[in-house]
């Protein structure tokens, strides 16, 4: 994270991606989701939309099978949400983004309960990715509406 962020050092995102294949290579499911993050943005890896999707979707399955790696659902949630609302290495499908999205409003917001520093910026990307989902799938209903 320290690399990837620049965190008390320069941004480096060849070490970051190092750090992160250790990590997941030891079954950590934080640095899996980061890797998928590095194919989506481009990030030391060429962009590769595909293989971020494949790399949540593993995650998801992760997730559904070791209790340890319940922890961090909400981030994979969230990302998986994104692909599903945009189309990123998948077809867009607002039905199954809003599915993901809410499960991951739902995850964040317990974790800011728990005062997690981090929690606020996940609840307002679920939600944000919950209002563009009801408008991907009401757009053409309200357009549709006399005035």
């Amino acid at each position: 994270y320290c690399y990837y962020y620049g965190r008390d050092c320069e941004v480096d995102y060849s070490k970051a991606f190092e750090c992160f294949s250790k990590g997941a290579f030891q079954g950590r499911v934080t640095s899996l989701y980061k890797i998928g993050d590095m194919y989506k943005n481009g990030f030391h890896v060429s962009q590769n939309l595909n293989e971020a999707f494949q790399i949540y979707s593993h995650c998801i399955d992760i997730i559904n099978h070791e209790d340890d790696a319940k922890e961090y659902d909400a981030d994979v949630y969230v990302r998986y949400a994104d692909c599903y609302a945009n189309g990123i290495g998948c077809e867009q499908d607002p039905l199954t983004a809003l599915y993901w999205a809410q499960r991951a409003e739902y995850k964040f917001r317990v974790r800011e309960s728990k005062n997690d520093p981090f929690a606020r910026h996940g609840v307002d990307w679920a939600v944000d990715l919950i209002n563009k989902c009801r408008y991907l799938m009401d757009g053409d209903i309200l357009k549709s509406q006399p005035c």
